[in-house]
């Protein structure tokens, strides 16, 4: 599922089953990305902002969803430095 998530930062299935939070943290995001699909924004999007913007109005799930999003932006670079070494090669 990572990889999933990794090739498709909008694939919100991929995102929902990769985090490790509670049901109810699930259904309460869910329902903010219904309410801000006018603007276009995935779960993703919008944790990230939260995170961003320091907002621990997700109590528990703060710490798991920052580490999540720590991790993923580590994988983002070990990618991107491998295409640049592939490129470099060629």
């Amino acid at each position: 599922m990572y990889l999933s998530l990794l090739l498709n930062m909008r694939n919100e299935y991929a995102f929902i089953h990769c985090l490790d939070i509670e049901r109810e943290t699930i259904v309460e995001l869910q329902n903010l990305a219904k309410l801000s699909k006018n603007e276009g924004l995935t779960i993703y999007q919008i944790l990230q902002d939260l995170i961003n913007n320091d907002d621990k109005s997700l109590d528990k799930d703060y710490v798991s969803i920052k580490e999540f999003f720590e991790f993923i932006e580590k994988l983002k670079i070990i990618i991107e430095e491998n295409e640049q070494l592939k490129i470099e090669s060629m």
